[in-house]
């Protein structure tokens, strides 16, 4: 079960990382010009975040991590990074 979570894991980071590349690209607003119901990117995003949080909490519970352990760990790099991002 693992290294299945741990794939599983890998491919939603990628999932996530290709549409915040055409977000870069094209915008949040923009779709796939062959998409017919022409869903924009940034709810694409949405999606891909929500399926990429899924496969945390699996990963997580297979390791068992605690929800506070993760909590410790996204207000740490919270921390680090608002400094160069705000």
């Amino acid at each position: 079960m693992k290294e299945k979570g741990l794939i599983h894991l890998i491919e939603e980071c990628s999932e996530s990382i290709k549409i915040s590349t055409k977000i870069l690209r094209f915008g949040q607003h923009s779709h796939h010009p062959n998409d017919e119901t022409k869903t924009p990117n940034r709810n694409l995003l949405i999606q891909e975040l929500g399926d990429l949080q899924v496969a945390i909490d699996l990963v997580a519970n297979t390791f068992n991590i605690s929800e506070e352990e993760l909590k410790t760990a996204r207000n740490g790099k919270r921390e680090k990074i608002t400094k160069w991002l705000l």
